[in-house]
């Protein structure tokens, strides 16, 4: 990952919101099998993927990794420090309605998966920052008991006006 792309890519995204061109984005950094060595601190790490499996390897045997559970936590912190990054970009944008874009959005981080083998979608990390212009709460802690993500991405949708052709949820 080049972080300085991933930048430019989430500044590009900043000013279009800001401008009006567009109002959605998905950038994804990495993949579902991520092969991304990633270079934190210097150090250059094994594939994110064998990282997530704690073994040199994309299966279910393979050397292990020692430190695999502190790799793990470093490159979530790097991903989380990219998204910070998107957010103070949100936030140094002035919306239409008085706000900067930040609190008139919602940006969402996620992992596709909740834990390593076997590739679960139990317990999905998701981090949703802005307020969706006062239609989602913020500050919240919320346990989503193993809800579908489909059902979190409808409630985002709902939040940021999306309806159906009728105009209801």
């Amino acid at each position: 990952v080049r972080p300085e792309v991933v930048r430019r890519f989430m500044d590009v995204t900043a000013w279009a919101f800001s401008c009006g061109l567009n109002s959605v984005a998905t950038l994804q950094v990495g993949e579902g099998n991520d092969q991304t060595q990633y270079d934190i601190n210097g150090t250059r790490y094994p594939r994110f993927h064998w990282i997530s499996h704690r073994i040199n390897s994309d299966g279910a045997s393979g050397e292990p990794i020692p430190n695999a559970v502190e790799l793990h936590h470093q490159v979530d912190r790097f991903q989380l420090r990219l998204f910070k990054y998107f957010l103070d970009r949100l936030a140094s944008y002035p919306s239409a309605f008085g706000a900067n874009l930040l609190d008139d959005c919602a940006a969402v981080w996620m992992n596709d998966l909740g834990s390593g083998p076997p590739h679960s979608a139990d317990n999905t990390p998701w981090i949703v920052a802005g307020g969706a212009g006062g239609s989602l709460l913020t500050g919240l802690f919320i346990d989503h008991q193993k809800k579908t993500n489909n059902q979190v991405l409808n409630t985002l949708a709902s939040a940021v006006g999306v309806r159906k052709t009728d105009g209801s949820l």
